[in-house]
Parts: C-alpha cells; structure tokens; sequence
C-alpha cells in the first residue's frame, strides 16, 4: 500500500507532465497561430474565401491556444502546490545559513522599490503565495522585501501594518530605505513611532504637503519636531524633508553631523525662500 507521501509525488509528476506536454502545445499554437496571422496581413491580395478562411482558422487557433495555456498553468500550479512544501521545509531545515537562504529569497523577489498600498500588486512569482510555500518561508522573504528594498509608506501608521495578510512582519522592525508622503507635522508626537525603528542606520525621507506655504509657516511647522528630529540623527538615521508647493517647485533638506538643530533650521528658511525665488521648476537636495 502507498504511503501519503508517495500518492502525493505521484499526483505532483502526473501534474508535472501534464503541464509541461501542454507547455510544449501551446508553443506550437503559437507558432502556427503566428504564420496564419502573417498570412492575413501579406501585402499580396488573398480571395475573399481565402481570406475568410485563414481569420477563421486565426480564430480557432487563438481560442485554442488560450484553452491550453489555461490547461497547462492549473497544472503547473497544481504541481507546485504539492511540491512547494516539502522543497521550502527542506531550505528551512536542511542547515542553510540565512545568509544563503536570503540568496534564495532575493532570487525570487520581482522589486527593489514599491508603495505600500499597492503591496498587493507586488509581481511575486505564484509559488510563492502564502499557501503553498508556508508561513515560516514567507515570513523571511517578507524581511528580506524590506531590508533590501525602498518602500513608499502613505502614513507614519503604516509601519506597522503587515506587507501581506497571514505573515507577522512588519516595516517598523526591519526597513531600511523608505519615505512618508503624509506625515500629521501639527502633532507634535507624530514622530515618536520612528525611535522604535529595529534598524539603527535607516535612510528617511518626510514629506511636507503644504501648498502654498510660506517659509515663515514652514518653520513654525518644523520647529516642534527639531528635538525628535536630532534624536534620530544621534540614534544613526539619516534624515530628508522634502516639500512642494503648488507650483510643483520641491525642495529636499537634511542634516549634517555637527550643525547645531537652531542653524540647521534657518539654514532651511534661507534655502527655501531661495527655492520660493525661482520662476522654474526647482529641485534642491542640500545637506546643511
């Protein structure tokens, strides 16, 4: 009698088999799928009735090769449900360092940037959906996605919001590249979440969306976070501000080791009204 294992690697090489002989298929349809089309658009005239014939069978051989294609990824698919636990089980327990493991993960990623609202379009290969590779696999990919990646955050709360359903993993705990376009500046606590980063060494950038401001009102919207600011610059951050204003005109700002909080602050009104000046589009990057 046939153990479980031995059914469900039986089922997986008949998938396999019948998917891959479909594979082959299908590129034969769309060979001949090809030459039919380019016998439509030849530049010689064709018969009514031939003409007719040829988008006929053009027909046919489309809606055929859809058929298979469909046919044959339900059994790759199927193929990789039942094979993808037991191969991703083995990365986890064979004794791969996560060193090597992360190579593997890396492989498999599609981006090294993408917006955290739109984390479900994130193009991931299909195997690596949550069911057939496993919680404990996704989870170390999902780290990996944001120690190596730039990542568009909505809002500071974000950071705390898992990337995917299922996976207990969130930015806060192990990004290292990433900005906030809609950052709550009139709460003077707004900033406090980013002290409990895990990486020590993350690269920040905080948006202003403050149209129309004046350099005056930029200030006094930046004043009360100047604390919490050189705070994260002590712990190892490094720190950009940027801001448009309605003419679509940006300036970005950051910090520099060593200059005092109250210089750096000025430093900024003195480089904004600069960029307020200009009758262009403008984009500053300055390092005070």
């Amino acid at each position: 009698m046939k153990t479980d294992s031995a059914v469900l690697a039986q089922k997986a090489e008949q998938h396999r088999k019948l998917g891959f002989a479909l594979a082959k298929k299908s590129n034969e349809l769309t060979t001949k799928h090809r030459a039919v089309k380019n016998m439509i658009i030849a530049p010689q005239k064709q018969s009514r009735h031939t003409l007719e014939a040829l988008q006929t069978q053009e027909r046919e051989l489309r809606t055929e090769r859809a058929r298979v294609e469909s046919s044959a990824m339900l059994n790759i698919r199927a193929y990789s449900n039942l094979t993808s636990p037991i191969l991703c089980a083995k990365i986890l327990t064979s004794g791969l360092p996560r060193e090597l493991r992360d190579e593997i993960y890396r492989y498999l990623l599609p981006c090294s940037k993408f917006e955290h609202r739109e984390r479900s379009k994130l193009d991931l290969p299909f195997y690596c959906g949550y069911t057939p590779v496993g919680k404990a696999f996704m989870t170390e990919l999902v780290q990996l996605l944001y120690r190596t990646s730039f990542v568009s955050f909505s809002s500071l709360h974000e950071l705390l919001e898992p990337v995917f359903k299922g996976v207990p993993v969130v930015a806060r705990d192990y990004a290292s590249k990433f900005n906030v376009y809609d950052v709550n500046w009139k709460d003077p606590k707004a900033l406090e979440l980013l002290l409990g980063l895990a990486n020590k060494n993350a690269d920040i950038g905080l948006r202003v969306n403050g149209y129309g401001m004046g350099a005056g009102t930029f200030k006094n919207l930046i004043r009360p976070h100047l604390t919490l600011l050189k705070q994260l610059e002590d712990i190892g951050h490094r720190l950009t501000i940027s801001y448009s204003n309605r003419l679509h005109r940006e300036a970005m700002f950051g910090f520099q080791a060593g200059t005092s909080v109250g210089a750096t602050l000025d430093a900024w009104v003195y480089r904004f009204r600069d960029c307020e000046s200009q009758h262009n589009d403008v984009y500053w990057q300055i390092f005070l």
